[in-house]
């Protein structure tokens, strides 16, 4: 029989695991940034602990002086990509800097001005039409120095990001046999072989599945380069 009691206790109930999926919530937005942080040099660990094992059994290095190779490779392959679009943004770049916003500014009211007396020419009211559209005041071309304040202030955080994932991601291969072990010791003896061994294949396949998604994207850039290779060509030829 459902007494009050029992309604009371599920109302608590509830109310008390709405609340932690709220507070869970809440615990994961704030910390989002660092979740992604986190996840990333996951995922490059996944990347580089076949190039990680190349240095360490191949080339005999230790495992400092591989997971520093391993991220200097990363690195020059991040630098390589971002070349590539580097004169593309600095071309653009000055011809933003070039651009007299004033003088625009000025050369369009102008124009409207023109428009205002070719109307009038022509028998149409003009002065109330222009002035209920207000163009004068809403042109602000101080949209190109915002813009570029924005840019900078996004290279900035991005460059912030870069270099706290590569320092998660340095200690990620560095330390990951630490992390095993220290699981090992969090696993029940009668579980432990089974356990071990599901994530070494996750570990295994999820290595060569971003790996294969890594050779793709380098298939594309390679691509990319060789079709903006040839447009400059053009482009110089002319």
């Amino acid at each position: 029989m459902i007494t009050s009691k029992v309604i009371a206790a599920g109302i608590l109930k509830a109310i008390g695991l709405l609340s932690v999926i709220v507070l869970l919530v809440y615990v994961v937005y704030q910390i989002s940034t660092v979740l992604i942080y986190l996840l990333t040099a996951f995922i490059l660990t996944l990347i580089g602990n076949p190039i990680l094992s190349f240095f360490k059994k191949r080339l005999k290095l230790n495992n400092t002086l591989a997971s520093i190779l391993t991220l200097l490779l990363f690195v020059l392959v991040l630098t390589g990509f971002i070349m590539m679009f580097i004169p593309l943004v600095s071309s653009q770049s000055q011809s933003l800097s070039l651009l007299n916003t004033h003088e625009i500014e000025k050369n369009s009211i102008e124009l409207i001005n023109q428009i205002a007396l070719f109307l009038e020419n022509h028998n149409i009211n003009s002065t109330n039409l222009l002035k209920e559209i207000n163009l004068s005041s809403r042109i602000d071309f101080g949209f190109i120095p915002n813009f570029l304040n924005i840019l900078l202030e996004t290279l900035s955080s991005f460059g912030i990001g870069l270099a706290s994932v590569l320092f998660i991601t340095f200690f990620f291969l560095k330390d990951q046999n630490i992390f095993l072990e220290n699981a090992k010791k969090l696993i029940t003896n009668s579980q432990k072989d089974k356990i071990l061994n599901s994530i070494q294949k996750i570990n295994y396949f999820l290595s060569r599945y971003f790996i294969g998604l890594l050779i793709q994207l380098f298939v594309v850039f390679i691509l990319y380069f060789i079709v903006l290779l040839i447009l400059g060509f053009i482009t110089l030829l002319s």
